[in-house]
């Protein structure tokens, strides 16, 4: 299948940032802000999204004669909005009001921090000519560890924590086996991510997208 619409090849980045400016919206006003999800639709529209922008910067046009002022936009962003909301929920409202503001400072920390710093190092990659492939490969990985349970198990090993009997905050997992899993359920999960950590990692992404007449480089 041949796409050879110039102007979706050509602004393709840009459709998928409108996409995925107003699908963070959605997310950002319309779904709690809280750790636990409440039902399946809730995780994948949030996974969906970030699909959605890890496309976009992935496709985004890396030919702009200035293109270095987004990546300086980016942090300014990230250091006059971000960081200070976070701060301020782990220096002042934490220790004061506790786990009334947990969802908030969970929700900035992954939320938005992790994902935040994935997608600026992706459109870092982007703009010195990265491929659309590889740099959808450098935006989408880091979620998968995230999401696969290795994350939750080096908490305790880095840490020097003792592992508990149940897992009771994982609710990326609940949502699929059904209830807060065991160490030994965690490490399991994690090992069933790694084929698609594999798969994602060593797949012929440009390839694909060549063959769909999606190339813009």
């Amino acid at each position: 299948m041949i796409i050879n619409n110039n102007i979706i090849k050509k602004y393709i980045g840009i459709i998928l940032l409108f996409i995925g400016f107003l699908g963070f919206l959605s997310v950002w006003f319309l779904l709690p802000h809280k750790s636990e999800i409440d039902n399946i639709f809730q995780f994948s529209f949030k996974i969906f999204i970030y699909v959605i922008l890890c496309l976009c910067v992935a496709f985004f046009p890396n030919n702009l004669k200035h293109f270095y002022l987004f990546i300086i936009a980016l942090i300014i962003i990230f250091l006059l909005f971000i960081q200070p909301k976070l701060a301020y929920i782990g220096f002042f409202l934490l220790p004061a009001k506790g786990y009334d503001v947990f969802g908030e400072y969970y929700t900035y920390l992954y939320l938005i921090l992790f994902n935040y710093i994935s997608l600026i190092a992706a459109f870092a990659y982007r703009i010195g000519t990265g491929s659309p492939g590889n740099t959808f490969k450098i935006a989408i990985s880091g979620q998968i560890v995230m999401l696969s349970g290795l994350y939750d198990i080096m908490v305790y090993l880095r840490n020097g924590m003792p592992f508990p009997d149940i897992l009771n905050y994982t609710y990326h997992m609940k949502i699929f086996i059904g209830h807060f899993p065991s160490l030994i359920e965690t490490i399991i999960f994690a090992l069933f991510h790694l084929p698609i950590f594999l798969f994602v990692t060593l797949a012929p992404f440009d390839r694909w997208i060549k063959r769909l007449g999606l190339n813009i480089d």
